[in-house]
């Protein structure tokens, strides 16, 4: 059991991540807010993989998201999203 799960009594990691927006994930870790285009849907660059066009779509109700140009997506806590976001700030931080 994670520190996190074990702080909120009753809850578990699925629970946790159901509360968190897709975009504010993408915007903490990448420092750049992305763009509305509906509501709960953004869109922002790919910048884990170098990219600087809108081309990943961010969904805050399903919490999925979907690079159109590398043709990959999936809901961010079951996949790469986080940790190629993190990867790219990494880099430009340091």
């Amino acid at each position: 059991m994670s520190s996190l799960t074990q702080a909120i009594p009753g809850t578990n990691m699925r629970e946790i991540l159901a509360r968190v927006k897709i975009s504010e994930v993408y915007y903490t870790l990448t420092g750049k807010e992305p763009r509305r285009v509906g509501s709960g849907a953004w869109r922002g660059a790919a910048v884990w993989r170098g990219g600087d066009g809108p081309n990943v779509s961010l969904n805050d109700t399903r919490n999925v998201w979907y690079d159109f140009a590398a043709n990959e997506g999936a809901e961010f806590w079951t996949s790469s999203f986080a940790s190629g976001v993190a990867l790219a700030k990494m880099r430009c931080d340091g």
